[in-house]
């Protein structure tokens, strides 16, 4: 009996071997041709439920990913703490949150009822339509802000700086509290139906070797051992020197960022004990490349080893349809070609 993509994920990401290359493009964030052809636009997709889960539904439909993604942006956090958004006008627009001067006690007085405000109520409604609509059959995958990313977001990026150096059992709580949501709020996700999370952390970009071991490892370790189901870990930029305290995390998989990191660098660091996901560069490939661009790199991708293909980041809404629908044509010519 064939496995569904939804199984066949759940198997990767334990570890199991696959015959075929996966037709499961795990990140699948949705560009303005999407939104054209479904007639579903932001940003009343990013605060209505049924719009959301509809619109990665078209995603899913349209592009043939055999994967569906929730939320769209990455303030949903941020916003129910309490912090002001930007919405610009225009349909490939995403909120973003505006520069935060917050005293840092602020941000740790939250409870459970923190998961009713904002667009928390929005996302979790998507994800339980979305499994109604796809469970069995495909995977479900949403996103979370990872602490150190949430904290730049609600304390402001370089006060957390500042408290990494001159303060650090001050970002440590910080750290340790903001931990505590992204743990409560994954297993609202997957009590909601999701397959997995990902957490998407890219401030730690910035971060030493020794400070991403002494502040990040231990709150990743905390999140990973707290979640019951395998999770995976999408960081941006160059990497590199902390590859070695990301294969300690917990984390059943990581995301990175080509050509920031390159294939050989993740696996030399990781080993076998992460799957690899990535990379087709954002902008470079998706947005301003060629279909060729795109089809030629995912298949390199595929050939050095990666478990499943993916972009590097969010995908630009203004990005080709032809260029995205690119990596799951490579997918299928791989598959035609080893059959």
């Amino acid at each position: 009996m064939s496995r569904t993509p939804e199984r066949l994920f759940r198997q990767i990401l334990h570890e199991e071997e696959s015959e075929h290359f996966p037709n499961i493009i795990p990140v699948n964030t949705p560009i303005t041709a999407i939104m054209k052809k479904s007639g579903i636009y932001w940003p009343e997709a990013h605060r209505d439920g049924r719009l959301m889960a509809d619109l990665a539904s078209a995603c899913h439909e349209l592009l043939g990913f055999n994967a569906v993604n929730v939320p769209f942006d990455m303030t949903v956090e941020a916003e129910a703490l309490g912090c002001e958004l930007v919405w610009k006008e225009g349909i490939a627009a995403t909120p973003q949150v505006m520069e935060q001067d917050r005293e840092y006690k602020r941000i740790l007085e939250f409870g459970d009822e923190v998961f009713s405000r904002g667009r928390f109520p929005a996302v979790l409604e998507a994800l339980s339509r979305l499994s109604d609509r796809y469970s069995g059959t495909i995977p479900l995958i949403s996103f979370i802000e990872g602490p150190f990313t949430l904290a730049g977001l609600v304390v402001g990026v370089n006060r957390m700086y500042k408290y990494l150096i001159k303060n650090p059992e001050r970002a440590k709580l910080i750290l340790d509290r903001l931990c505590g949501l992204s743990t409560a709020y994954a297993r609202y996700q997957l009590d909601s139906g999701a397959e997995t999370v990902i957490m998407l952390d890219p401030n730690v970009m910035g971060l030493t070797e020794q400070q991403f071991t002494e502040f990040i490892l231990p709150v990743y370790r905390q999140f990973t051992m707290s979640i019951d189901t395998p999770l995976i870990l999408h960081i941006c930029g160059d990497i590199n020197r902390v590859l070695g305290p990301i294969s300690k995390s917990g984390f059943a998989a990581f995301s990175f960022d080509y050509p920031a990191v390159r294939v050989e660098s993740v696996q030399g660091a990781l080993g076998d004990k992460m799957k690899l996901i990535g990379s087709v560069p954002t902008v470079t490939h998706l947005l301003n490349g060629t279909r060729e661009d795109v089809f030629g790199l995912s298949l390199d991708m595929i050939e050095t080893g990666v478990d499943l293909l993916a972009p590097s980041c969010f995908t630009p809404p203004e990005a080709p349809f032809e260029n995205v629908k690119a990596m799951i044509d490579a997918i299928d010519h791989w598959n035609r070609r080893k059959n």
